[in-house]
Order: C-alpha cells, then structure tokens, then sequence
C-alpha cells in the first residue's frame, strides 16, 4: 500500500510516472503531432496586453534542438515592470513552470497603444516526449493587475540535430 512505501521507494514511483508520460505520448497519432501551433488570448479583454499573434518556429519542434516562441500583443495601458509565469503541460500533465520578469522577455515600458513581442529561444532536451504540449502563458503588471493570458498548444517531435555547442 502506498502509506507503507518508504523513501527508498519513492524513485521507482518517479519512473513509474516518466514511463506512464511517454506511454501516453506515444499514444498521440503522428498527424497530430504535424498540426500548426494554436493559440486563443485567453484574457477575454480583462488584461493589459492583447494577444494578436503567435509564433512557434520551427513547427512541429524537434528535440535536441532550440525552439522560438514569440508572442505578439498590443498594449491597452501602460506596463512598466511585471511578471510572467510559463506553465508547460503534456496530456494535461504540468511538466514545467517557470516565472520571470516580464521586461526581461520583452522591452519595458510598455505603452499604452503600443505593440510587444514577448520572445524566448529555448534548448528542447533530446529526452523530451513527443507529443502535443500546451503552454498556459500568464502575467501582471506592476500593480498586480492581469497583464496578459494565452494558451499556446505546439507539437514536439523526435530531431535528430545534435545539441548546440
């Protein structure tokens, strides 16, 4: 029972959970992992930044390889500093969170009725799952008000670059 497992016990529970992911991933049909990047500004008007745009390159990512995100958004006040927390989810599963400073992804100030490009290139490990992954993409402001909120559904697949140098 799982009260009585010790701590001893606890790795084989991780693995068991690594294992159980790459079993749902492999279950994801191929021409699903071939789909272009969607993405909805879940915001619904109630944040700062309006999403206008997405873009995800190269699509499908590929393992052992770096990847671009960039979000475009307009301004509807004005942001001097924030937050920006990332939520990464394989088949609904969190498998990464991260938060930063929004003016470190973006160029602060941000004024009102002016555009941002929130942009990051990240190095996608070659032990990656494939599969179709979601990134709930969420921030505030200086004063704690919502700044901005998307969902970015993208595709990884098996590369066969080598890592980068």
């Amino acid at each position: 029972n799982f009260q009585a497992m010790d701590r001893r016990s606890l790795p084989w529970v991780g693995c068991l959970l690594v294992l159980a992911m790459l079993q749902l991933a492999a279950a994801v049909p191929l021409a699903n992992l071939q789909k272009d990047p969607t993405w909805t500004d879940c915001g619904q008007g109630a944040t700062t930044l309006t999403v206008t745009n997405v873009v995800v390159t190269p699509s499908p990512v590929k393992t052992g390889a770096n990847f671009s995100l960039t979000v475009e958004c307009t301004s509807a006040g004005d942001i001097q500093k924030g937050a920006l927390t990332t939520k990464v989810y394989l088949a609904g599963i969190n498998v990464h969170t991260e938060t930063d400073a929004l003016c470190s992804e973006t160029t602060c100030p941000i004024s009102a009725g002016g555009k941002a490009k929130i942009s990051t290139t990240t190095y996608m490990p070659i032990v990656t799952p494939p599969g179709w992954y979601n990134i709930k993409l969420s921030g505030a402001d200086q004063d704690e008000l919502p700044a901005i909120c998307a969902d970015i559904h993208f595709s990884v697949v098996v590369g066969l670059d080598q890592p980068p140098q």
